[in-house]
């Protein structure tokens, strides 16, 4: 700009900035302000003149009375995007949509837990009997039933035999002096014999009628050499397996069974070569059949 423009409307209190002109600029005497007056009344708004044109921004007045609305200028470009502001209320729910098309079937999932049994059906109609199975094992054993009471007493049996007995006892309590090859005497002898079997002979012998007979003799015997011993005889003949013998003194013990077919004698001998004495002797026979 060349000239200032006595004409030009300036706003109230932006003359100070409107009147100072730019460096190099010329301006008119009559539009530098003087001091300034009291502030008068305001007056009727004028009828609003055309724009100037935009000059610099001046520093920031004090706010004036608000002016008329000017017209909408044009819309500015867009600026940047502001923060996000915070969340408003929710909205009322909105109309339900119309159902969406079904999915796709999903996985299946696991196994509920067991529901509770349900109530017993009613039994129904009993079928056709089946075959006869195989007998089971035999059970055990019951207890033993309690005993029955005594049965009425049973006749008498008829009368057995009468028993027998048949044996011979010979001893010798004091002492017998025997040469060898002698027989022992018995100074004590008892016979019973109920059916006549045994008999004695004499002090040293005993008849014997067809039987079996068990024979036992048994005695203390001392010697006047070196051995002692006796032997059962049967009819003056020794019996092998009866006889004994022993070094020194000794007890002395031959037994034998005899069979006797008819009637036959036993006895006991010193079957040793020395003088033999005999004490506490005694002989046994008993008839077994």
């Amino acid at each position: 700009m060349a000239d200032c423009n006595e004409s030009m409307n300036v706003v109230p209190g932006w003359e100070a900035d409107w009147l100072r002109p730019p460096a190099g600029m010329r301006c008119c005497p009559s539009l530098i302000a003087g001091p300034t007056g009291p502030v008068g009344p305001v007056g009727p708004a004028g009828a609003t003149g055309p724009t100037g044109p935009i000059g610099p921004i001046g520093p920031t007045g004090p706010v004036g009375p608000a002016g008329a609305t000017g017209a909408t200028g044009a819309t500015g470009a867009t600026g940047p995007v502001g923060p996000i502001g915070p969340t408003g209320p929710v909205g009322p729910v909105g109309a339900t949509g119309a159902t969406g098309a079904t999915g796709a079937t999903g996985a299946t999932g696991p196994v509920g837990p067991t529901g509770a049994t349900g109530a017993t059906g009613a039994t129904g109609a009993t079928g056709p009997t089946g075959p006869v199975g195989p007998t089971g094992a035999t059970g055990a054993a019951g207890a033993t039933g309690a005993t029955g009471a005594t049965g009425p007493t049973g006749p008498t049996g008829p009368t057995g035999a009468t028993a027998t007995a048949n044996y011979a006892l010979g001893y010798n309590a004091a002492t017998a002096t025997v040469a060898a090859g002698d027989d022992v005497p018995f100074t004590t002898v008892r016979v019973r014999a109920d059916d006549g079997s045994i008999t004695q002979a004499d002090d040293t012998t005993f008849t014997l009628e067809p039987g079996t007979y068990a024979v036992s003799y048994q005695a203390d015997a001392t010697t006047a050499g070196t051995n002692t011993g006796a032997a059962i005889q049967l009819n003056g003949v020794t019996l092998p397996y009866a006889a004994t013998t022993a070094t020194g003194d000794s007890r002395l013990q031959v037994n034998a069974i005899v069979e006797p077919t008819a009637t036959a004698t036993v006895s006991v001998t010193n079957n040793t070569t020395d003088e033999v004495t005999y004490s506490n002797a005694g002989i046994a026979i008993v008839k077994l059949a």
